[in-house]
């Protein structure tokens, strides 16, 4: 049985400690004075007296020096700093996503087979190689095998397509499917498949470019493009349409949003269950690294099925907190389609902090969430209080001072978790609920929760169109056609081809599948900054860049991510005048605050399709690539 209780915003601290981590830095106990009369701030982060200690130990609130514990200090020390402990001892939570059936975000079982139409192509090679890493089954429809081969070279292809089209697999997988969308798309192209990500487009570039296409690719220097091969309108609009048609049989019926559950789903990352686990992978980091006295430690507690957190708080010395840490995870914990952490604890009445690290530096910068506990002592037994985090709410700090400058929590990077019961909130502020002595928090899981959507089913067709696609037919807005993006300009001399790409995107609104239009600037090839660096804004008025790689990155992250479905956003990278998704907390909240296509397209300037003047058709093509 739960009980779940409001929690106040979190707040947290982290401390300067008094001996040098491997990095060379200060060892970050996880709350720090950070000023300079002494240690008059001491990073504290420790709850009351609980269940298992029915007194108060009241010399922990004698004023004065009192003796330092030398030995303690150096056994403490040795645990995160020894030198010789091999990576693969260090606890691994993103296991436990791995075996949770149906709800960590590398299930392939759960996400099935995604086709990818214009797979050899710039982008669709990049949305190829997302997928796989993630755990992904693809079907890659391409034109020419042989430019498949050689874009995929590094990638086993399965050879064989499996008679029944089964979309289960136990390892991610490719298989090539020989199709061109100008032409009846192969049966085996989108049987079994569950999602579609469209990176087809007419082949546009400068008529000298290499083989290799390395001038249409880099994206900076501009050179006088041409349509290369196919027509606009056959192949971004006749192909996107024939697609659409294939898969509708196809695609399995998305959930009745009138029947979706407002609930929520958690899987728990690190379960405290194993007593082993807690001794190998926990250790206490107390105010003694900056002169303290305080104890604390982590043990299995067998009747309770939970690990224990517990110790003594003490303020002499200036000192005032007690917490324990993992190691460094063997590798980042990927929360990225979830919302926040949720604990299920039981308490002693006092304010407790979780504390989480995106890096693996000691004396770094933390992520701090404070939440409030009730007395377990006056609950029956079996029951246990749910405390929920969300990802936005955690305050970034440094030895115990907030940095309000810094980037929200990277929830894709979780390397490490720590507990705390502390004397002090951060900057200076005391925390209201603190008790000095003996504390006691229990504590059975670890977990991520994720909101249910409530109005829409995860998107199944994930189509890129391109920035400015509106704009030629706004000109009352955009009456200086020379200061757009060169498609915009170009659009007429290039067979009306922004015209046909939004003639495309009416046909994926009108498909009854489930969907998100998405519109970049500019593509290039420059490095992967991560689509977390990524603007999104709706309106069409956007100019800017974006790479490949991180739009790749981007086009995968909407296939899990329900609030997208059915809106059109554009996209390039964040300038100091606009936000990136990072600095707005996630791609969710990003979501969440986008216009479906419903209410945007009521607003619409122009006519519906067909608006594409008859004289653009014509012509004849086999080209939806890239």
């Amino acid at each position: 049985m739960f009980v779940s209780w409001t929690i106040p915003r979190g707040q947290g601290c982290s401390r300067r400690s008094a001996f040098t981590g491997a990095s060379g830095g200060l060892v970050h106990g996880g709350c720090s004075s950070g000023c300079g009369a002494g240690r008059r701030r001491a990073a504290s982060e420790t709850p009351r007296t609980g269940l298992c200690m029915s007194s108060t130990d009241t010399s922990s609130e004698r004023k004065g020096r009192a003796s330092w514990p030398l030995g303690r200090f150096v056994r403490e020390a040795a645990f995160f700093l020894n030198p010789f402990r091999r990576v693969d001892s260090r606890p691994d939570p993103s296991s436990r996503l791995v075996s949770w059936a149906g709800a960590g975000p590398t299930t392939t079982a759960r996400k099935g087979v995604v086709l990818v139409a214009g797979a050899s192509g710039l982008l669709g090679r990049r949305v190829v190689r997302q997928l796989l890493q993630r755990g992904y089954a693809v079907r890659a429809l391409v034109r020419s095998e042989e430019r498949a081969r050689e874009a995929f070279a590094e990638v086993q292809v399965e050879e064989a397509m499996a008679a029944s089209g089964d979309a289960a697999a136990d390892s991610p997988r490719l298989r090539l499917v020989h199709g061109d969308l100008q032409q009846t798309i192969p049966s085996e192209a989108v049987r079994g498949v569950t999602a579609v990500i469209g990176c087809t487009g007419a082949r546009v570039g400068p008529p000298d470019d290499t083989p290799q296409r390395d001038k249409y690719a880099q994206g900076v220097e501009f050179h006088p493009p041409q349509v290369l091969e196919g027509t606009p309108q056959q192949v971004e609009y006749a192909g996107v349409e024939r697609l659409v048609q294939a898969l509708r049989a196809q695609l399995p019926s998305p959930p009745d949003a009138t029947l979706a559950s407002s609930g929520t789903a958690t899987v728990a990352v690190m379960e405290m269950n194993e007593s082993g686990s807690i001794r190998e992978h926990w250790g206490a980091v107390d105010d003694i690294v900056m002169g303290g006295v305080s104890s604390s430690h982590l043990e299995w507690m067998p009747t309770l099925r939970s690990a224990r957190f517990t110790g003594q708080v003490r303020t002499e010395n200036f000192g005032g907190f007690a917490s324990v840490r993992t190691l460094p995870f063997r590798r980042p914990l990927d929360l990225r389609p979830y919302d926040g952490f949720e604990l299920r604890v039981r308490g002693d009445g006092q304010r407790y902090k979780f504390i989480v690290r995106c890096d693996e530096r000691w004396d770094g910068l933390a992520y701090c969430f404070s939440f409030d506990t009730q007395d377990a002592r006056e609950w029956p037994a079996d029951q246990w209080q749910t405390v929920r985090m969300p990802f936005r709410q955690f305050v970034p700090v440094f030895r115990a001072s907030t940095r309000p400058n810094e980037p929200p929590l990277d929830a894709s990077s979780i390397r490490t978790f720590q507990l705390m019961l502390s004397k002090f909130e951060y900057d200076g502020a005391l925390n209201p609920a603190f008790t000095p002595g003996r504390f006691c928090l229990d504590v059975q899981a670890i977990g991520a929760y994720r909101s249910a959507p409530t109005a829409a089913p995860s998107p199944q067709y994930i189509h890129v169109s391109s920035a400015g696609v509106t704009r030629v037919l706004r000109t009352d807005e955009f009456p200086d056609a020379e200061r757009q993006p060169p498609a915009v300009r170009l659009n007429a001399l290039l067979g009306r081809l922004l015209e046909w790409k939004l003639a495309g995107e009416d046909v994926v609104r009108a498909s009854g599948i489930p969907y998100v239009i998405v519109r970049p600037c500019a593509l290039t090839v420059e490095g992967a900054r991560g689509a977390q660096t990524l603007h999104i804004e709706q309106g069409d008025r956007l100019t800017g860049q974006v790479s490949r790689d991180d739009l790749a990155e981007l086009l995968v992250q909407c296939l899990d991510e329900p609030m997208l479905t059915n809106k059109t956003f554009e996209v390039a990278y964040a300038t100091d005048k606009t936000e990136s998704v990072a600095q707005r907390g996630s791609l969710r909240a990003v979501a969440e605050q986008l216009q479906s296509d419903a209410e945007t397209e009521k607003r619409r300037q122009y006519a519906a399709f067909p608006y594409v003047p008859a004289a653009a058709a014509g012509g004849a093509s086999s080209a939806a690539e890239e």
